[in-house]
């Protein structure tokens, strides 16, 4: 018997952070729920991975407020 349903997608999250655990935290929470996510480690990154495939769902966590700045603007977002 052949199935007909498209192959599942998983929703993709890029999560933005400055500190390494609070990626790897965040990733092995959002995977266990279904979720590809993906780590850049800087504003360039980040900005690059949405241009290359733009995720679902964009989280960004710095203490520098030119990654912050620089990801919102690349996604055309408000900074909060």
């Amino acid at each position: 018997m052949t199935s007909n349903t498209a192959p599942l997608v998983k929703p993709v999250v890029l999560a933005v952070d400055d500190v390494a655990a609070n990626r790897e935290l965040l990733e092995a929470y959002l995977v266990d729920l279904g979720y590809e996510v993906r780590q850049p480690r800087d504003g360039l990154e980040a900005m690059e991975a949405i241009e290359a495939d733009e995720p679902d769902l964009i989280r960004v966590r710095s203490r520098d407020s030119r990654l912050r700045t620089a990801t919102c603007t690349a996604t055309g977002r408000d900074e909060p």
